[in-house]
């Protein structure tokens, strides 16, 4: 580890680490704050209840398409390079999600904070294991774990809350808030955590993933039927290709 990382004065290391755990906290917290508010988002665009289940979905879907290429993403172009652009991104895809007028708008709002989200999530750790010497990584990795617990333990109390007394959109009001705290303090990152490197992307193997995750995706979704069953086996047959 870089003796320039390790030497950032304590007082700045702890601002860092809680900009960094607030951004945790957030995609847990949008995960599981939103299915509180499903029923009202139905009636308000007035969409079956197919549809409403990509609401969820969408935002899951992202995440679990983009988490792995983010995280290679930040080993090549920067580690806080990418965590600020994946704020940037989830916060202004809540600012569209909270004035969606319909609901496609809406639904490709949440896969952009899926997105945002990834790039978020699949840096937080590498950044605060790189600015802890090892005699205080471990406390620093458990407070960023129990911001995980936290968003998926409060998000449904908070989400229900909110829905109730402020309108389902006030959901996507705070992680607005939280999102603008985040990009207000990133200035703090180190600029070594932005440092880039001349190492390959393996773009092939991105996209078998996404195919391989949408098709099992898809697939899950819609068995028993035949085009379910044949999204499976097209996603299991990509997935040992891949490993050939």
């Amino acid at each position: 580890m870089p003796d320039r990382v390790q030497s950032i004065d304590p007082g700045t290391r702890t601002v860092i680490l809680a900009v960094v755990t607030i951004a945790t906290f957030l995609n847990p917290f949008t995960g599981s704050s939103i299915n509180l508010a499903l029923p009202l988002i139905g009636e308000e665009f007035g969409i079956d209840a197919v549809i409403l289940s990509w609401v969820p979905a969408s935002y899951l879907l992202s995440m679990a398409i983009f988490l792995l290429p983010a995280g290679r993403f930040g080993d090549i172009m920067g580690r806080g390079r990418v965590f600020t652009l994946g704020t940037l991104l989830y916060t202004a895809a809540s600012v569209l999600t909270f004035f969606a007028p319909g609901i496609e708008i809406f639904l490709g709002c949440r896969f952009l904070q899926g997105l945002g989200s990834a790039m978020v999530f699949s840096n937080s750790v590498a950044i605060i294991a790189e600015i802890y010497p090892p005699g205080e990584r471990g406390m620093a990795l458990g407070l960023n774990t129990m911001a995980v617990y936290g968003g998926l333990t409060l998000g449904p109390f908070l989400g229900g809350v909110l829905t109730q007394y402020l309108g389902w959109r006030s959901i996507f009001g705070i992680t607005i808030v939280l999102g603008v705290v985040v990009l207000a303090s990133v200035r703090l990152l180190p600029a070594s955590l932005s440092e880039t490197r001349s190492e390959p992307f393996d773009i092939r193997g991105a996209a078998f993933s996404a195919m391989i995750i949408v098709l099992f995706f898809l697939g899950i979704s819609t068995i028993p039927e035949i085009s379910g069953i044949a999204a499976i086996i097209c996603s299991l047959g990509l997935f040992v290709e891949d490993f050939e």
